[in-house]
């Protein structure tokens, strides 16, 4: 963190405006940035690639895409029928509800594993995203919906 001071005519010296430098576009540099100019610092964020977005953006390697984003999850939108099921099941039946999330996570990596090649031993679900998920992490149960 680094504060500007300037010199004033009467020889003392004047506190203006604190100012951060954030490396790293990456959502914790981005969350960083938003929360510093809510508290009032000034932020310069400084970013090595093209576009934002770190981990959550979308990248290629060989003949492979892989998508880190979240715009595709369906579940976290009231409007949409995975909403309402997913939080149906986790109300009225939580172990049923963990068991569909472990279901869940377990077909995906099954799937990357066929398409990948013996890669199901170096994967680690640390959850599956349902409302409760977003609710959870963002403190906010619409996720990315306004």
């Amino acid at each position: 963190m680094f504060s500007k001071m300037d010199n004033t005519p009467s020889g003392g010296r004047k506190m203006e405006q604190k100012s951060i430098i954030i490396i790293g576009a990456g959502i914790a540099g981005l969350s960083a940035g938003c929360y510093s100019q809510m508290n009032g610092y000034h932020t310069q964020i400084f970013e090595m690639q093209d576009e934002p977005g770190g981990l959550c953006t979308a990248w290629k390697r060989k003949d492979y895409t892989f998508d880190g984003c979240l715009h595709s999850v369906g579940g976290i939108n009231p409007n949409y029928k995975l909403y309402h099921y997913w939080n149906d099941l986790r109300k009225n039946n939580k172990q049923e509800y963990n068991q569909e999330k472990d279901r869940i996570s377990k077909e995906v990596i099954e799937i990357l594993d066929q398409r990948l090649g013996n890669i199901k031993n170096n994967i680690d679900v640390i959850d599956v995203a349902t409302p409760a998920t977003f609710k959870r992490y963002t403190n906010n149960w619409k996720g990315k919906h306004p």
